[in-house]
């Protein structure tokens, strides 16, 4: 099991995503300086900024797969045409 705290997990899923951390900060209305101590593990986001970062990385998760989706779609469509 891995052994990844929170601070990791949000540095991870910031560059996956290829936000920086001014524009995660604008998606969750917070300053750069905060997303900053998060991801240095020197303070962690209250409730309700949990629930928008949860929120933002899901929504961008849902939308990738839609578009992945299509894709395929297209693909195969085009493939029994």
């Amino acid at each position: 099991m891995s052994n990844i705290n929170f601070s990791e997990k949000l540095f991870e899923l910031r560059k996956v995503k290829g936000l920086s951390q001014e524009e995660l900060a604008e998606k969750v209305d917070v300053s750069r300086q905060t997303v900053s101590k998060w991801e240095m593990g020197q303070s962690t986001p209250e409730m309700e900024k949990l629930i928008a970062l949860s929120e933002l990385f899901f929504f961008l998760s849902n939308l990738e797969l839609l578009f992945f989706n299509f894709g395929v779609f297209l693909i195969l469509l085009f493939l029994l045409h």
